[in-house]
């Protein structure tokens, strides 16, 4: 069984490798998606989204893959520190594709928001394939920072969450 895993990962991964010369983040998620089992497809997209994304760009808008243990550990604690979240907004301002947003929340309501339209589109796709009740916003967070922006009500109880860019060449005032 493991044996398998590895070798479909190996697979998925030299076609992504190759398709990222000349395709975009979306034409790639369709082709594996028309390619590949559905239910195997998931689990390598959460784990392995950020092999789709495009390296030079990613470095340039300083983003970063959040490992599973450390989005789960901050999870944890917020639970843990809160008690019940289930009246919170959950934020992630710079959400790339999803590390915190994918996990879940048992919160009014979890909103993404990312600069980039690539991540946007993988975020989107994955939002679909795990069937997640996951608002998205396209934007630049580091700019014109509200909470109108996010539809989020000034009484709305707010938990702000996730890894932001610590090298975002994108956002700095010249």
């Amino acid at each position: 069984m493991l044996e398998t895993q590895i070798s479909l990962q190996k697979e998925i991964t030299k076609l992504v490798r190759r398709l990222r010369k000349e395709k975009s983040p979306a034409e790639i998620l369709l082709i594996l998606k028309k390619t590949f089992p559905l239910e195997k497809l998931k689990r390598f997209l959460i784990e392995n989204w950020h092999i789709i994304y495009d390296e030079k760009k990613r470095t340039e808008l300083g983003a970063y893959y959040t490992p599973n243990e450390i989005v789960d550990l901050a999870k944890r604690e917020l639970e843990r520190l809160l008690g019940s979240i289930e009246e919170y907004t959950i934020l992630d301002p710079a959400c790339g594709c999803g590390s915190f947003l994918l996990k879940d929340w048992k919160a009014k309501k979890v909103i993404g928001a990312d600069i980039d339209k690539d991540v946007f589109e993988i975020l989107n796709f994955l939002k679909m394939l795990l069937q997640k009740d996951i608002h998205i916003v396209h934007t630049n967070s580091l700019c014109s920072v509200s909470r109108e922006k996010f539809g989020i009500s000034p009484d709305d109880k707010l938990i702000i969450v996730g890894n932001p860019p610590y090298n975002d060449r994108t956002s700095k005032n010249k």
